[in-house]
């Protein structure tokens, strides 16, 4: 539904882009159990000269429901979900020491 405006909207014409690359803009992963998971995967457009991030022109949207098949066949997600589960541990002492720095009241 419109809503009325008593204000000047206005968009300046810019100049055609192209970007090079995309940008990781969400990524996530749920996983009830060892068979059932989902992943959902959007990027937008992201310029590596300039580091500009467009999060108007959405590149790509994936939404999957059969997350461990992808697992089981797709070499290079198998290989990333590895280094994820390798990754736990240290992050969580990263977590835990930057909460062991902070101030408390």
């Amino acid at each position: 539904m419109a809503i009325p405006t008593n204000k000047q909207l206005e968009q300046s014409e810019v100049a055609a882009k192209t970007y090079d690359h995309e940008w990781i803009r969400n990524f996530a992963v749920r996983s009830s159990s060892q068979t059932d998971g989902n992943i959902y995967i959007e990027t937008v457009a992201f310029d590596a000269a300039t580091s500009e991030i467009h999060n108007g022109i959405k590149a790509t949207e994936i939404r999957r429901d059969d997350f461990w098949d992808l697992v089981a066949e797709v070499p290079e997600a198998a290989a990333a979900m590895a280094a994820v589960f390798d990754a736990i541990p240290p992050i969580r002492a990263w977590v835990e020491a930057k909460e062991a720095e902070a101030p408390t009241e």
